[in-house]
């Protein structure tokens, strides 16, 4: 009997000794294994739970994984909402954050956003010094007319104002004005509400401000479209494509880089007749000055004053646009008229 019972005592000894090794054999493959399931998003690394958190995991894994296995969607929407918040998902475009860090990318101060403001101005003054001091008029046709006796001065102009505005200036010539002019109040009001009200982040970015002064880029890359190549069609042909663009503005997704690649179409759309017409070197000027300019913009070499500096390189392009304009076929009947009207004033004196 009581070697009956020394037996029973053995084998319950070590039925508890075998049940003891598989559950150390358990948590060894469980610590090896490592595998990542919905319970370590939301309770830690298993490197760093306690032998207590350890022994629990078994049951915390399985209850978890059942819940999230049926619902994965709820997973992948709450783990990616955190995420986004500090940064995107290496792999996946999070529209959301790509706008914020090319907000924060091109944040400047009060007084540089003024200067932005400011040397936007250059170039709609020019424009029109240009035409009401006469300065489109060619000295080269003057002086095919300064030997003609009589000269017919039905289509002349005279204002006392501006004494060198002797006649209508040609349509591709007004053209260049006209969509300088009308961008540049935009682009003035939007840099100065950044340096007044608009606090820095997205609400720059999607302000209608910021909307109306990349709309009136499109605005006035269709009239310059008419001043490089003096086609009505191809103005209409321009007009459309802008007036996709201005419509793509106003989406409330903001989408910075799909405008700037439209933005650059429309710079390639007007500066096309000055290669077709054979005017490399006009073209190869006006490019140098995009490229130099782009620069600037994209890459903010010297910081919160890059965005001034590209505007500063910019306001070269307006003479070399009215020289482009004044050369045109359209433009000669225009410019001959105001050659001779010239001669008529400097006659008069």
């Amino acid at each position: 009997m009581m070697l009956r019972n020394r037996t029973k005592e053995i084998r319950g000894k070590s039925s508890k000794n075998k049940g003891l090794i598989k559950h150390q054999n358990t948590m060894e493959e469980l610590s090896q294994e490592q595998q990542p399931s919905a319970a370590e998003i939301f309770c830690g690394d298993l490197d760093s739970t306690s032998g207590d958190d350890l022994a629990s995991i078994d049951s915390l894994s399985t209850v978890d994984d059942d819940v999230f296995s049926d619902e994965p969607l709820f997973v992948t929407e709450q783990v990616t909402n955190m995420l986004s918040h500090e940064k995107a998902p290496e792999g996946v475009k999070n529209a959301s954050y790509d706008v914020n860090k090319y907000m924060e990318d091109r944040e400047m101060s009060p007084i540089q956003e003024r200067w932005n403001a400011i040397t936007i101005l250059p170039n709609p003054f020019f424009c029109m010094y240009f035409i009401l001091a006469g300065l489109w008029i060619s000295q080269d046709l003057k002086n095919q007319f300064h030997d003609v006796e009589i000269i017919h001065d039905s289509r002349c102009i005279q204002w006392e104002w501006f004494p060198n505005l002797v006649a209508i200036p040609p349509a591709p010539i007004l053209a260049v004005m006209i969509g300088i002019t009308l961008h540049a109040p935009f682009s003035f009001l939007y840099h100065w509400k950044c340096a007044s009200i608009l606090p820095p982040g997205i609400r720059r970015t999607t302000h209608w401000s910021r909307r109306m002064d990349h709309s009136m880029i499109h605005v006035a890359s269709t009239f310059l479209s008419f001043a490089t190549s003096g086609s009505w069609d191809y103005f209409i042909v321009n007009a459309l494509f802008s007036a996709d663009c201005i419509y793509r503005q106003f989406k409330k997704k903001v989408r910075p880089h799909v405008n700037q690649i439209r933005i650059g179409l429309s710079l390639v759309a007007y500066s096309l007749p000055i290669l077709k017409r054979g005017e490399f070197s006009v073209f190869f000027k006006c490019w140098t000055i995009l490229f130099t300019a782009g620069y600037f913009f994209v890459r903010y070499p010297v910081g919160g004053w890059s965005h001034s500096v590209f505007h500063i390189i910019l306001a070269f392009m307006p003479p070399y646009l009215m020289q482009v304009a004044s050369t045109l076929p359209t433009s000669r009947e225009y410019m001959e008229v105001a050659a001779q009207c010239a001669v008529l004033a400097e006659r008069a004196m």
